[in-house]
């Protein structure tokens, strides 16, 4: 191996754990992100269910096909 080959390989080496410290990091930052998502959801339930039926009822008929999807994404992954 010549020395130029062994300072590219040290190189890329370096580079692959940048890549895994970046997507460490990502990673934790999706974790924390869905861990603030869960929290949240857990204060709209309490409020949903402090609720008059018929406010209940309005509110579950605004609820947009997203919002229903993102929901079930967050129970999925926190479960």
């Amino acid at each position: 191996m010549t020395l130029e080959q062994i300072k590219e390989k040290k190189w890329l080496l370096k580079l692959e754990e940048i890549d895994k410290n970046t997507t460490l990091a990502q990673a934790d930052q999706i974790t924390k992100k869905m861990s603030d998502l869960k929290e949240e959801i857990k204060e709209i339930h309490a409020m949903f269910e402090k609720m008059e039926t018929q406010d209940q009822i309005t509110v579950l008929k605004n609820i947009k096909p997203q919002t229903v999807a993102l929901i079930q994404a967050l129970i999925l992954f926190s479960s």
